[in-house]
């Protein structure tokens, strides 16, 4: 094997290693971008129940 194939080597080897890596990185962001939309979502269940307390107290102050 010549020096230029064997250099060759270790740069398609180091590539495929950045790749990985880069891989594992988009990973991770996906489930923090996951867990971002849960806690999104969590936040518009308390903010409807906090609207459905609201509505209901208006209610019955209007009632009385």
């Amino acid at each position: 094997m010549s020096v230029v194939s064997g250099q060759l080597l270790v740069v398609s080897c180091q590539w495929s290693v950045v790749s990985c890596q880069l891989s594992v990185v988009s990973c991770q962001l996906s489930v923090v971008s996951c867990q971002l939309s849960v806690v999104s979502c969590q936040l518009s269940v308390v903010s409807c129940q906090l609207s459905v307390v609201s509505c209901q107290f208006l209610v019955l102050t209007l009632s009385r």
